[in-house]
């Protein structure tokens, strides 16, 4: 599965191969995309990982897949969740969600309802979402609903289906990106200034049957990113997420005026209590 996060944007041509070797020059780039991404992330920086792998990898082979993990192998999870911040599985053989929520379930305690998300999820089964982005989009390095004032303390990932030579999963250690970006001026502005994170979501009524699914440049709407029926729904709901909003006239759709600009203003950087920094 991959990272979640913003999409490429669609095209309503029909499929092309979009060539041209390794995305950012780190890796092969397989399969047919629509349009050739306007950024191209770089997931990694030479051969070596940051981390290496089996560092927090847990090879789940002599262990029997089960409705939950067995205690030897759970009690390894927790010890691993505690000193390295992530756990990574492989070789489950699980091939039932709900085993694989109740897997990730031993190293995160709490859950919370994904409201005000920015990504058009549908639910697998409760608290478990697909992706939520289209299938040809490049998913960028970032903290999952920071744009929210109240977002995730964890989270978790599962495979259900994974096409060969795609999906790949990246994680970032992001202590030393922070004392990377710290020694530029953007990092440096960052601290100081703190961000605001500007979303505008459309309405769902003005685009009945025209999403990014019939290749249209419409992403989400805010009856689905937020729950809500109503105007005054959202707006109290976007109010339990910090957020400020503002109705204004679609862009691209004239006719309607329920378009929803919400903003955050929030600090760039988050303490992380286990480490004892930012």
């Amino acid at each position: 599965r991959r990272l979640l996060g913003p999409s490429a944007t669609m095209a309503a041509s029909a499929r092309g191969m979009f060539g041209g070797g390794a995305a950012g020059g780190r890796f092969m780039m397989p399969g047919f995309w629509v349009t050739p991404p306007a950024v191209i992330p770089s997931f990694r920086e030479g051969e070596a990982d940051k981390i290496p792998l089996e560092s927090f990898t847990i090879d789940c082979s002599p262990y029997r897949p089960g409705t939950k993990p067995e205690k030897e192998l759970a009690e390894r999870m927790e010890d691993m969740f505690q000193e390295m911040g992530v756990v990574r599985l492989t070789n489950t053989r699980l091939t039932d969600v709900e085993n694989m929520k109740s897997y990730a379930n031993v190293v995160i305690k709490e859950q919370m309802k994904y409201e005000g998300g920015a990504n058009p999820r549908e639910g697998i089964i409760g608290n478990v979402y697909e992706v939520g982005a289209p299938h040809d989009a490049w998913l960028h390095y970032h903290h999952e609903m920071a744009y929210n004032q109240h977002s995730m303390k964890n989270l978790a990932f599962c495979s259900v289906k994974a096409p060969i030579g795609k999906g790949d999963t990246y994680l970032s250690e992001n202590v030393s990106v922070t004392d990377e970006l710290m020694q530029t001026e953007l990092g440096r502005k960052l601290k100081d200034k703190g961000v605001c994170y500007i979303r505008c979501l459309t309405d769902r009524e003005a685009y009945k049957g025209q999403g990014w699914k019939e290749g249209q440049p419409v992403y989400n709407h805010w009856q689905l990113s937020f729950g809500a029926e109503t105007p005054e729904e959202a707006e109290e709901k976007a109010a339990d997420c910090g957020l400020e909003t503002e109705w204004c006239s679609d862009p691209l759709n004239h006719e309607s005026k329920h378009y929803l600009k919400t903003k955050l203003y929030t600090d760039a950087f988050e303490f992380c209590p286990d480490i004892g920094r930012n």
